[in-house]
């Protein structure tokens, strides 16, 4: 008996290094993609107190929290009401960029963490599942750089949706009925879960309605298993219908919709709304049908009883926040990246619950294959992420490149700046593929241009699409 503890002590001791090192892995890995991706499109107009997003006579440079309060009055009377993100987006504007990568990459790793525990809070550490969790925050989003390398993208999809899921963590710790009321530390409990409702509803318009369908959903899954609703749950859902009113009762809501096209005719948008969801959550949707068939499956077969309403909570709020979008007469790939970590939830707690029942031989065929498909989609996943690896490092150069150049030209007395055009690699994660970048030179990167000047205190950037050799400097020009 004692060797056995001794041996289970050990291969726990074990089980902590290795995700340890996974965690640190993912931390490193994901900074370098932070390094290697340079400012783009929005990003330079927030370098400046917000007066709109046409560049209109001078704009100030920001200073400090003042000038980001006040232009944050702006944004929600003329843009919408995504005060925290953009206030979040200002904040780190006013630092280097040094700063931003590695607090992003820690978001991003805490991100995965939170999926994970929100799937297997109560159950033992389990590398596999933790490998899968971090292979899905990786492979499992559609232009995944513009939710999490893109510096204006990241605060409204990346660090929201991670602090939606560590909002969230409050109601599922409880779900579990492992915490006994303490009524001394309730206001406390109530103070932080309005707090932290308001500003998870004030989130983005379709993860802050994912929010508050969470919110009562668990309250009718605690309803269901006989559990006491506390009054900070009453506090937290409180919060959260004042958060997002706040969010969609901005006046800028109404201004940005009366200069977007949309379809007008209903049953086109919503066919166009479909196929935008299909194209943007196929994966995540995938994930949780292969997940749910399996455990369906193994569950009938070994005749283990498996919670499946826990997982349709989130199931059933991602849904929401899917089909919100459906109002919306933009649905770009980074809106659907709250609706996928949520539906991500739902299928990492169905195969928890089978990785983590009691001893037999069954489960520990289960542990087994889930051990072997572990190890391939990390094999899988180091030839990936070798390859985006130089495909981002070749963008990397050509910004550094673009950006010595505009110097070079604006040292040089040139106040009309022309730099070249370059053509991205082939890439899943390349920010310059979406144009962007300064260095795309296409027409949807042509409107942020005048920031770009305004950035680098010129009076314009373009980007010449057909350089021109000069014999006597001896080198292409592209002026």
């Amino acid at each position: 008996m004692h060797n056995l503890k001794l041996n289970q002590n050990g291969n726990n001791r074990l089980k902590i290094v290795v995700a340890v090192v996974i965690v640190a892995t993912m931390f490193v890995m994901f900074l370098v993609f932070n390094i290697f991706s340079g400012y783009a499109a929005d990003d330079y107009l927030y370098f400046f107190k917000y007066a709109g997003h046409t560049l209109k006579g001078t704009p100030q440079r920001l200073t400090g929290i003042g000038d980001i309060i006040a232009g944050m009055k702006v944004h929600y009377k003329i843009c919408n009401g995504r005060i925290p993100a953009h206030f979040m987006l200002q904040l780190f504007a006013l630092s280097d960029k040094t700063v931003f990568n590695v607090f992003n990459s820690f978001v991003f790793v805490l991100l995965g963490l939170l999926v994970y525990f929100h799937a297997n809070i109560k159950g033992k550490l389990n590398i596999p599942l933790l490998i899968f969790v971090y292979a899905f925050e990786w492979l499992g989003t559609y232009l995944p750089a513009t939710v999490y390398l893109w510096f204006s993208g990241s605060f409204n999809y990346l660090w929201t949706t991670t602090f939606v899921l560590a909002f969230l963590m409050i109601y599922r710790i409880y779900a579990t009925g492992g915490i006994r009321h303490n009524p001394k530390a309730e206001t406390a409990l109530c103070v932080i879960t309005l707090a932290g409702g308001v500003l998870a509803g004030w989130s983005n318009e379709n993860v802050g309605c994912a929010v508050v369908a969470a919110v009562v959903l668990f309250m009718f899954y605690y309803k269901r298993r006989k559990l006491v609703i506390l009054p900070h749950h009453i506090c937290g859902l409180v919060g959260s219908i004042v958060g997002y009113s706040i969010l969609m009762l901005a006046p800028g809501n109404r201004v940005r919709l009366e200069n977007t096209k949309y379809e007008c005719i209903f049953y086109k948008h919503i066919s166009w709304s479909l196929s935008q969801l299909a194209v943007n959550m196929f994966r995540a949707i995938i994930i949780l049908v292969i997940a749910a068939v399996v455990v369906y499956i193994f569950s009938r077969v070994k005749k283990i009883k498996i919670n499946w309403l826990l997982p349709g909570v989130y199931f059933a709020s991602g849904l929401v926040s899917a089909c919100v979008l459906m109002l919306s007469p933009e649905e770009p790939a980074r809106a659907f990246f709250g609706a996928n970590m949520l539906l991500a939830c739902s299928a990492f707690m169905l195969i928890s619950q089978v990785l983590m029942k009691k001893k037999s031989g069954s489960t520990n065929s289960m542990r087994r294959a889930a051990a072997v498909i572990a190890a391939f989609v990390v094999v899988l996943f180091a030839g990936i992420y070798t390859s985006e690896y130089y495909s981002l490092k070749y963008d990397s150069l050509n910004y550094q490149e673009v950006e010595q150049e505009i110097y070079e030209q604006k040292d040089a007395g040139r106040k009309n700046i022309v730099i070249k055009q370059c053509k991205p690699k082939k890439s899943f994660w390349s920010l310059q593929k979406y144009e962007l970048s300064i260095t795309g030179g296409g027409e949807k990167s042509a409107w942020f241009n005048s920031w770009v000047a305004a950035y680098y205190g010129v009076d314009s950037v373009s980007v010449e699409t057909r350089p021109h050799w000069n014999a006597a400097a001896n080198r292409m020009e592209y002026y």
